[in-house]
């Protein structure tokens, strides 16, 4: 699958099945049309946590500036 190889590549402690993926820490680079809610919940996180793991995230997303294609956060 395409989008566990890109996160294996950034994310050392990926660990996850055919059921899913969870992590512990690492990067994810924003794809075309991925939602935030969606991204935090194939990593079994919240968009909560996933803003304090991105300082200023939360203030762009406050304002409608959100991730672009190609964009890298951290995970929590």
């Amino acid at each position: 699958d395409e989008l566990v190889a890109q996160i294996q590549a950034t994310h050392p402690n990926l660990s996850g099945t055919s059921g899913g993926l969870s992590a512990s820490s690492g990067t994810y680079t924003w794809r075309l049309d991925d939602k935030l809610d969606v991204v935090a919940k194939r990593f079994n996180t919240t968009r909560h946590d996933i803003f304090a793991a991105n300082p200023g995230l939360a203030d762009r997303y406050a304002h409608k500036d959100y991730l672009k294609q190609g964009e890298v956060i951290n995970l929590p």
